[in-house]
């Protein structure tokens, strides 16, 4: 009989990579929540309808016209001469209140809450009943219809998000254990 000689180097390599590859799955599926989460808050944000620019053009005296720059200081602008022009901003609160908390294990399953913290977000999202004929100052006409359907923003989303979310974590699961298993 002949002596034969095993070289377990490999092996033991590969299933110390394997027991790593074990310990990071944790953070594995952390991330990838956090994604599928991120997608679905990007999606309700476009999907979320906004106010209307109004742009007025008036002739007048001089006027100071007080405004925040992008990094939230406050600005004055004299307008001198007869005519000038200026625009009415309204809206975006809806769009500004989207907002995902952060990934979370619960058992077996991993958590993130995407929300709305607006009031009317939920009437926006389902619909809601009006009164027909009550006049509304805000908007300067009378109410028409009943009902106002509704835009859907968050339910939508969500059916896309899943539809393409196995793929996404199949991909992102091979990816990942090539990694590993390379030793990357």
């Amino acid at each position: 009989m002949s002596d034969v000689e095993f070289d377990f180097h490999e092996f033991e390599e590969f299933a110390q990579r394997f027991q790593k590859m074990a310990s990071d799955l944790d953070e594995f599926c952390r991330d990838i929540s956090q994604q599928l989460a991120a997608e679905l808050l990007r999606k309700c944000i476009k999907r979320t309808p906004v106010g209307q620019s109004v742009t007025q053009t008036e002739r007048g005296k001089a006027r100071t016209v007080q405004y925040r720059t992008k990094d939230g200081k406050k600005k004055f602008h004299t307008v001198k001469g007869k005519k000038y022009t200026f625009t009415l901003h309204h809206g975006g609160t809806l769009r500004r209140g989207w907002a995902a908390s952060a990934v979370r294990k619960e058992g077996d399953t991993y958590v993130v809450e995407v929300s709305n913290s607006v009031l009317y977000a939920a009437y926006v999202e389902y619909g809601h009943r009006q009164e027909p004929g009550r006049f509304v100052p805000a908007i300067g006409k009378r109410l028409k219809k009943s009902w106002v359907p509704g835009k859907f923003m968050m339910t939508i989303s969500a059916n896309e998000v899943q539809n393409g979310m196995e793929a996404k974590i199949e991909h992102a699961l091979a990816k990942y254990m090539e990694q590993m298993l390379d030793g990357k």
